[in-house]
């Protein structure tokens, strides 16, 4: 058992001799003044002899103190181990400004490395405290825009018309958020844009100082934007909400102490989520034409390659044309090949190797032409060129390459024949025989072909039968649909065939002689029939707005009385049960009379 221990230690040991050291200074890129933060140094080996940078220009409040963590594992027989080790400083910084650390150095196995220098801002102020909105009360503030912002940051704001711009969506804060929702990306109308991945899909913050305070800024979306047009373009803004949690300090027992360190024991602390509404402002990006001359933007080279310059007749070749370099590569388009007429040609092939990142587009695009020679003899391909801009120079390069001469020896069932012209095949002589037909010289008898029903009379006949259908047809469909979407029209209309619908209903209790139920139809029908007819809504039937609505449309003082009245019998009717069958039926005629004199009295009005 100890020797596999030792076994194992020994192969650790050399794993660590072959892997590469690293030494690294890590701390905050800015920080406020008097605030205490953390700096450190870690490197993934066991070493001595640790010399500091100078750190003159702070506080060394505690350190160093020193942490260590490793791992073994065996993968596929290998053993791996892995070891970091930190030398931690406690700092605060004495005065505002910018200051660096020098790289330390430190031995390992008797060689001495060395670390990064790291530069650090200081500012004044409290250091982006979460404590500005906090309030001692059981309210909370409400969070302002000096406390939480988003803003759309352009590596550039002037660029040549296709030239990538790299737009980063950056939310900076100084409270402690929570959700992010409702995030409106805008269309960026007048760009190409490429999306770009951000590293293992995780918003890392950083600390910056903006105006002078600190905030927690991290960029939240990142994407590539190619102008395709000139002039001056504004991105719109972007929106979004979030949530934050502040913290409601409530006091609620006095410190009878009236020792400050213990104010947090007697305090209680709760939080409270807070919906913010962010937007930012729109970015205005300048846009300048490039050359007229200029197929294509960015610092690029041009190279082609060919699979052979000697070959029989009807044997193929592949021709390569790769332009490679950074810059818009998507915009490439395949060149327009000028092959020797004796050629059949492909369609090129397209395949492109592109990697896009926040320094632009790179990689190369090779187009693949296959073609094949059909007859024998000397040819040339010419070459190609490109005129490339370079934003970067603003100067306009003239690309080319070489021009390739082929040579095409007498194949297997080759039908060349010197002095013919190459641009026929087997194909096309083969069909000369079928294509032609001899003129007939011996005499021939002539007839008058069958008449047909194309310019006869019944065509024409048809023709306008078939015109006026289509016309007739096409105005009742329009008349029909325009009834229809007039709701209140078609619903004054059918008011009537409603109404005796309903009227019909109460017929069948006035034969069963059924007085409640035949009142209650009776009245329900009147009703559904005045608002259909005036078009107003069941809250809004009464008989004071029923009589003002007959008058408005000039009925008869008689008309609307009779109306009333009935109306008013059958209410009564409802709770106490009159007449006979007789009565019934008078009451019944009564209301058919007076919606027919409704109805013809408001068509007249």
């Amino acid at each position: 058992m100890k020797r596999i221990r030792y076994m194992i230690a020994l192969l650790c040991s050399f794993q660590l001799m072959a892997q590469s050291v690293s030494f690294k200074a890590k701390g905050p890129n800015v920080v406020s003044v008097n605030e205490q933060f953390e700096f450190s140094y870690e490197v993934n080996a066991q070493g001595n002899n640790l010399k500091p940078g100078n750190m003159s220009d702070f506080n060394i409040l505690q350190g160093p103190y020193s942490s260590s963590s490793s791992s073994i594992s065996v993968i596929n027989g290998q053993v791996q181990q892995s070891m970091s080790i930190s030398y931690t400083y406690v700092l605060s910084a004495k005065k505002a400004g910018k200051f660096t650390i020098g790289a330390a150095s430190i031995t390992i196995q008797g060689k001495e490395y060395s670390s990064n220098a790291l530069t650090i801002e200081v500012v004044a102020g409290n250091g982006g405290s979460q404590g500005n909105n906090q309030s001692n009360s059981n309210t909370i503030q409400n969070i302002d825009d000096k406390d939480v912002f988003v803003r759309l940051e352009t590596n550039k704001k002037s660029v040549y018309k296709g030239e990538a711009i790299v737009a980063n969506i950056k939310l900076y804060t100084k409270v402690q958020l929570q959700q992010l929702s409702d995030f409106k990306i805008p269309q960026f109308d007048g760009f190409w844009k490429e999306d770009l991945d951000t590293p293992n899909q995780r918003v890392e913050w950083r600390r910056e100082n903006v105006n002078g305070e600190i905030y927690h800024a991290a960029v939240i979306s990142q994407c590539l934007l190619m102008p395709q047009k000139s002039g001056e373009i504004t991105i719109k803004a972007i929106s979004m909400e979030v949530i934050a949690l502040q913290e409601v300090k409530q006091k609620r027992r006095k410190n009878p102490f009236n020792d400050p360190f213990l104010d947090d024991f007697f305090n209680e602390s709760s939080y409270q989520r807070v919906n913010k509404a962010l937007k930012s402002a729109p970015v205005k990006i300048q846009v300048k034409e490039i050359p007229d001359a200029a197929q294509a933007l960015g610092d690029f080279t041009l190279s082609s390659q060919i699979s052979k310059t000697e070959l029989k007749a009807n044997e193929s070749i592949t021709l390569k044309i790769t332009v490679a370099g950074k810059g818009n590569l998507k915009m490439v388009e395949p060149f327009k090949m000028e092959f020797p007429a004796d050629f059949e040609v492909f369609d090129p092939e397209t395949k492109q190797n592109l990697k896009v990142t926040s320094v632009g587009i790179s990689g190369s695009k090779t187009f693949e032409y296959v073609v094949i020679a059909r007859h024998e003899g000397t040819f040339e391909i010419p070459g190609v060129s490109l005129d490339c801009f370079d934003p970067t120079t603003g100067k306009l390069k003239h690309l080319s390459t070489k021009a390739y001469t082929i040579k095409v020896a007498k194949g297997d069932g080759s039908t060349t024949v010197t002095g013919v012209d190459h641009s026929q095949n087997k194909e096309d002589i083969k069909f000369i025989g079928k294509d032609i037909r001899y003129i007939k010289t011996n005499n021939f008898a002539l007839h008058k072909g069958d008449p047909t029903w194309f310019g006869s009379l019944s065509f024409y006949l048809g023709y306008v039968f078939t015109s006026g259908a289509f016309v007739f047809l096409f105005v009742f469909l329009r008349k029909r649909r325009l009834e229809n979407e007039d709701l209140v029209g078609m619903r004054k209309k059918k008011a009537g065939a409603m109404a005796r619908k309903r009227l019909k209903t109460a017929e069948q209790f006035l034969q069963e002689n059924n007085s409640s139920k035949f009142y209650t139809e009776l009245l329900q029908g009147i009703w559904g029939y005045l608002g259909d007819k005036l078009n107003l809504q069941k809250s809004d039937l009464s008989k004071e707005k029923i009589r003002q609505a007959l008058a408005d449309r000039r009925v008869s003082t008689e008309g609307i009385a009779q109306l009333i009245r009935i109306m008013e019998k059958c209410e009564m009717a409802q709770y106490a049960p009159l007449g006979n069958n007789n009565s019934l039926s008078e009451d019944y005629q009564a209301s058919v009379e007076v919606i027919t004199q409704l109805e013809g009295e408001i068509k007249a009005s």
